[in-house]
């Protein structure tokens, strides 16, 4: 795994203006997960649209998904072949590359119980 941190526009994206890019290999896959602390719900909510419109003009959406403490979409396309992407309270947060849509669900299922945790820790 590698991790580091973009000061600015993550992905190339105006909308997300800086966070952390991490590399994984699961089962033999290479992933990238990356999340952008946005700073509010709401500016969170405006950039996974902005992300969505922008997926949807490389690629396609293939399905929404949702989990305890996240709601995004999954695509497919050139630019970031397969991926999910969703908000977690005011971060967007997104894992795409080779890995199966069960991986990275996965990863984020564990990436949004870990910022959550973070925010109601003591």
């Amino acid at each position: 795994m590698s991790e580091r941190w973009e000061p600015r526009d993550l992905l190339g994206h105006a909308f997300l203006p800086g966070g952390v890019r991490a590399s994984y290999i699961v089962d033999g896959c290479r992933g990238e997960l990356f999340f952008a602390d946005v700073g509010s719900r709401a500016a969170a909510a405006d950039a996974l649209a902005s992300l969505r419109v922008h997926q949807e003009r490389w690629g396609a959406i293939v399905g929404d998904v949702t989990g305890e403490n996240f709601r995004g979409f999954r695509s497919t396309g050139a630019g970031l072949g397969s991926a999910t992407v969703a908000r977690i309270g005011a971060r967007v947060a997104g894992v795409y590359r080779d890995t199966p849509f069960s991986a990275q669900n996965a990863l984020l299922i564990d990436l949004a119980r870990n910022l959550t945790s973070e925010r109601t820790a003591p």
